[in-house]
Order: structure tokens, then sequence, then C-alpha cells
């Protein structure tokens, strides 16, 4: 993707109960509003309704694996989604970190943003690995190995009433940073795999 315009690449496809994995790395071009900026392009899953409801005017609503230079693995709530995610706000700091060991927060919606818990993110130009687990309400984004973060309770309100979001199309925003993605597959599963149920 060379990043000039604001979209995506969309699966025709919704896709619910499934492992996503695929590898990025950043090519060398960026462009405004982003060239002072770091390298920017995410996943977006549980993708549903309209194009433009979010603050870009581009995308669906739908939960955010961040893909940015330094945040591989951040989560973003994309035009209102919801989860609760395990996560604190450090000492003199304003935005929650993912930690496994804290209580879960509910996100508020509308561009609400989580920290991943570390940075696993490989030095630009190589080749990174992502994986995405979704199963029913929840989801565990994984940077070359290492789980980052973890959602649960997955939802969306429409007219006031709470509605699950376990399914959708899965978007790859281009963003204003020229990117390369390679070897994407997706796989149905009928189950977490065990070594996840810990961090539930």
């Amino acid at each position: 993707m060379t990043g000039e315009i604001y979209g995506s690449l969309c699966t025709l496809k919704e896709f619910g109960n499934y492992h996503l994995q695929l590898k990025v790395k950043w090519g060398g071009k960026k462009w405004p509003p982003r060239l002072q900026e770091q390298k920017d392009s995410g996943v977006l899953y549980h993708s549903i309704g309209d194009y433009g409801v979010d603050y870009w005017l581009t995308w669906k609503l739908s939960h955010e694996l961040q893909i940015q230079q330094g945040c591989f693995g951040d989560y973003w709530s994309i035009a209102g989604a919801k989860a609760d995610i395990r996560s604190r706000i450090p000492e003199g700091e304003k935005s929650y970190v993912y930690d496994q060991n804290a209580s879960l927060v509910s996100n508020r919606g509308n561009g609400d943003y989580c920290r991943r818990s570390k940075d696993f993110e490989l030095p630009d130009g190589e080749w990174n690995t992502l994986d995405l687990f979704c199963f029913h309400n929840k989801s565990l984004q994984i940077v070359n190995g290492n789980v980052v973060l973890t959602l649960q309770n997955s939802r969306y309100y429409k007219n006031g009433v709470e509605i699950p979001l376990t399914k959708g199309k899965i978007q790859i925003q281009s963003e204003g940073a020229e990117v390369y993605y390679k070897d994407i597959r997706i796989i149905a599963i009928d189950s977490l795999p065990p070594e996840f149920a810990s961090y539930f």
C-alpha cells in the first residue's frame, strides 16, 4: 500500500471465530498529513456497517490492532466499538496500558485507546508477524509471538441497545505511510488455543 489515500483493503466476507496471521514491514514513503508522524497502518476487525463513520470519515465501526512505528499491537476503538481490557494508567501518565494482572476497564468507544503491554516490533524494514485470535466476544493481539493485548465482552450500541460484536469484515488500513503485507491467511477455529486460557 502506498498510503497516499486514507482507505482500506477490505474483505468481502465477514469473519468470526478465526485466527488471522500476516506479515508486515514498512516502506520508505510518508504522505500528508503524517509527514512528521510515525508510519501508520492497522488491522480493523469485526468491521460492520457503513464506511466513513470514524473521525477521519474513512473506516467502518471496528476494533483496531494498531500497526504503527513503536506501537505495534496497541488498541483503538473505531466509531464506537467497545470492549473490556485489563489495563491500568501508569503513574504520571494519562493513557491506559494493557496489564494481564490489572482489573477490566471498559473503553468508552469513539476513538478510545489502550497501549500494548510491551514493544516487540522488529527494526524498520524487517518483516513482523502479527497474529489475531478472535473467538466469540474475546480477542488476542500477538506481535512476533508475544501476546501484547487481549479484550473481551466485544460489543457496540445501536439506539441505546447493547449488541454483541463477534464478527465482521477485516480492513487493512492505508493511512499515510507506505507499507507491505504478505502471507495473509485466516483459518476458522472452534476454540481458543489452551495456552491462552489464562489470559481470560
